[in-house]
């Protein structure tokens, strides 16, 4: 996980805390507190389900240039060894 999303991570994370304290502080009548609390929960998870696709996409991006800047590598060494002639697999 790089900075940015770490940070994002703690953002929601914070904002989540900040929005339960927030709910249990608050006045406000049964029904219309669950419904609130139903809502912004319901909204709050779509926002961290949002972030963990893309943190999965992101994830996956970089998996994929490992992997060929590793074939690279690879080939270079590969490369080398038949000028130098040592055998590398």
């Amino acid at each position: 996980m790089n900075k940015n999303t770490k940070l994002m991570l703690g953002v929601v994370a914070v904002a989540a805390a900040g929005v339960a304290i927030g709910m249990l502080l608050a006045k406000s009548k049964g029904e219309e507190a669950r419904t609130t609390k139903k809502d912004v929960f319901s909204n709050l998870a779509e926002k961290v389900k949002d972030l963990l696709i893309a943190g999965q996409q992101i994830l996956a991006e970089k998996t994929g240039e490992l992997h060929e800047d590793l074939n690279t590598v690879k080939d270079d060494l590969k490369t080398t060894a038949k000028h130098t002639g040592k055998f590398i697999s």
